[in-house]
């Protein structure tokens, strides 16, 4: 599992078809062989560790509905270690996979209000 806060910014040394090396030095200093690590929110195995870069293997259907297929070498990827039982949970649990990939196709920018805090409840209160 997975608490959703990004460790480190990796930066993708390898890329094709069912495999990915990325450079990591922060999160490879405890690392081993067969660890969970999130790669843009994919969790994957580590297979290999040379140096500062790790080595994962990626089915077909991760490769084709993930942005992981996407990815180049150059292009910086958010990662994040498994959790283990012991560690404080700071962000929130999520689970390491997904069932499906989206596309924006608009965005709006919102501008966020403070909340006036009045102390009742109802419409009279500021809104975010």
């Amino acid at each position: 599992m997975f608490t959703g806060i990004i460790e480190e910014v990796g930066e993708v040394v390898e890329a094709g078809e069912g495999t990915l090396r990325i450079r990591a030095p922060l999160i490879l200093q405890d690392t081993k062989l067969g660890d969970s690590i999130a790669i843009n929110g994919v969790d994957l195995t580590v297979a290999e560790i040379a140096g500062d870069t790790f080595f994962a293997n990626l089915m077909p259907e991760t490769y084709r509905r993930s942005n992981l297929g996407e990815l180049r070498p150059g292009d910086r990827v958010n990662l994040e270690r498994s959790c283990r039982p012991t560690d404080r949970l700071s962000g929130h649990i999520v689970r390491g996979w997904s069932r499906a990939r989206g596309r924006s196709i608009r965005s709006r920018r919102r501008v966020m209000r403070s909340w006036s805090g009045c102390g009742r409840r109802g419409s009279c209160c500021g809104t975010w």
